[in-house]
């Protein structure tokens, strides 16, 4: 295409004049680094908090189900030891499997708990730190029009980034009273981890007006074959409540005025005892931490 002395002009002008004219070098100059600044400022912290807080929280979910299973089967296992007393070798072999089961478990539990609060505040930050990078990019590119964009607008970009400095430095604060409650925790004795510790001389507070933990619930399958059910009970103004695996809210079993509680002996399982309804309705559960009463 052939161009006349006015066109050739006009172009020679814009791209040979750049002291009076915006040049194409200039251009792509000018696109270049506003390509960098946004993958700097709002793609980059997209990506960060994709790749590593959600991925981190994502672990460590995963780790603390691996530590939930090991634990189970460490209290399967404990659960299924023989009455014998010529077995102790055994016991004191289970005793620590379970124990070292549970440190592991609170130590996972412990780690995506803080995980999941620095989330909640990274969360808040996540969008808002890219669209700060995308304005300061387009307020960087279109610094030669300046003029639309008032003192008013950079008051406000500068109000934004000093709450999300805030933010950060609330988070920090924050994260910091995490790793020493955690540390506080894992500081406890070794015997809060391990079964049986008190056997000998059981701490018992009888004014306990809720009670709640892990039971073993015998269920008859047969006329005269009976599995064991690890659940979750808890007490509620005078109520037995149960909350099975993955439920949102506990369920009501039995209303406990009027029942009596006594222990039983059960070939298979240790610590068991027996409610009875005032209908002569029973139900046959095991204590799975120590022998405590509830």
């Amino acid at each position: 295409m052939e161009f006349g002395g006015s066109q050739q002009a006009c172009l020679s002008g814009l791209t040979s004049a750049p002291s009076e004219n915006f040049s194409f070098f200039q251009l792509n100059v000018l696109h270049t680094g506003l390509a960098k600044q946004l993958a700097d400022t709002m793609v980059l912290p997209i990506i960060q908090f994709r790749e590593k807080d959600l991925t981190e929280v994502s672990t460590l979910k995963d780790l603390f189900g691996l530590a939930s299973s090991e634990h189970d089967l460490s209290m399967a296992k404990y659960s299924r030891l023989p009455k014998k007393k010529d077995n102790e070798k055994l016991k004191t072999e289970v005793v620590k499997e379970v124990a070292a089961a549970r440190r592991k478990q609170h130590l996972s539990s412990l780690q995506y708990y803080c995980a999941l609060n620095a989330l909640q505040y990274r969360k808040r930050v996540a969008m808002m730190q890219p669209m700060l990078g995308f304005a300061h990019g387009q307020i960087n590119f279109f610094k030669k029009g300046a003029e639309m964009f008032s003192q008013s607008m950079d008051s406000f970009l500068s109000s934004v980034a000093a709450m999300v400095q805030s933010i950060q430095v609330e988070l920090e604060a924050e994260a910091e009273k995490m790793r020493a409650s955690q540390q506080e925790l894992l500081s406890l004795d070794e015997s809060v981890y391990t079964p049986d510790f008190d056997v000998a001389a059981p701490q018992i507070n009888r004014n306990l007006i809720q009670k709640a933990g892990y039971l073993n619930l015998r269920n008859k399958t047969g006329l005269v074959t009976t599995t064991w059910e690890r659940l979750y009970f808890f007490t509620q103004g005078g109520n037995l409540m149960c909350q099975p695996r993955g439920a949102v809210a506990g369920g009501l079993i039995q209303d406990l005025d009027n029942c009596s509680v006594m222990a039983v002996d059960c070939e298979d399982r240790r610590y068991c005892f027996q409610i009875t309804t005032p209908n002569g309705k029973s139900y046959d559960a095991r204590v799975l931490f120590g022998g405590k009463q509830v």
